[in-house]
């Protein structure tokens, strides 16, 4: 049974980027918001209806089985090589109800007005958003300090000497080709814009905070 190392976030903090970077790692292996497995595997009951669950971005929808009546860390476990889940589910509560596999936690700091640019770049408006940010990291980090954690800077997942912390932290040799995540066919769950933009090529570079 492999450990897990949790990643924690509000979005547009890059949580997806810092899973597949330590993901490309030797020894992890990246799983996506694995919180939301059960409810794909819920649409997939069979696996003539599983081909058109799209399990995760870097297959064609029924063409990875990875994941197929899979809804534990310990089966996933089974089918991953190294000795590190990444997870990005980015929920406290989901951390919590998964406290017996954490590893560690890893907080992402992102400075509340960028986050709230990053929504707003997407068409979404909150007059609350400052305080439910502020809300939302108080509880995130409650939860990280229950287990061993960290808090690296948005900025810091974009350069080596930010990764490298991270990997020292995690018991892990830094290796500088982990840094170009696009490279590794990533099966995380979840449909998220930066595993699109690997798949279709238009990612080819981290891109600087």
């Amino acid at each position: 049974m492999k450990s897990v190392v949790f990643i924690l976030s509000p979005s547009y903090s890059g949580s997806t980027m810092l899973g597949l970077i330590l993901g490309s790692h030797s020894q992890c292996e990246w799983v996506g918001e694995f919180s939301k497995l059960k409810k794909y595997n819920a649409q997939a009951k069979t696996y003539s209806q599983a081909k058109s669950v799209n399990f995760c971005r870097f297959c064609k929808p029924g063409t990875c089985t990875l994941y197929l009546d899979c809804n534990t860390y310990e089966k996933i476990s089974e089918r991953f090589k190294g000795k590190l889940l990444i997870d990005t589910s980015k929920k406290a509560g989901w951390v919590e109800k998964n406290k017996k596999v954490v590893h560690s936690v890893i907080y992402i700091d992102r400075p509340h007005a960028d986050i709230t640019a990053s929504f707003a770049k997407r068409g979404i408006f909150r007059k609350d958003m400052a305080e439910r940010l502020r809300r939302s990291k108080s509880t995130r980090l409650k939860v990280a300090k229950k287990f061993p954690h960290m808090t690296v800077g948005y900025k810091d997942i974009c350069n080596s000497d930010g990764i490298e912390r991270v990997c020292a932290f995690l018991g892990l040799k830094y290796e500088p080709e982990m840094k170009k995540f696009w490279l590794k066919k990533h099966h995380g769950v979840g449909n998220v814009n930066l595993i699109n933009g690997i798949v279709d090529g238009s990612i080819r570079e981290i891109r600087k905070a």
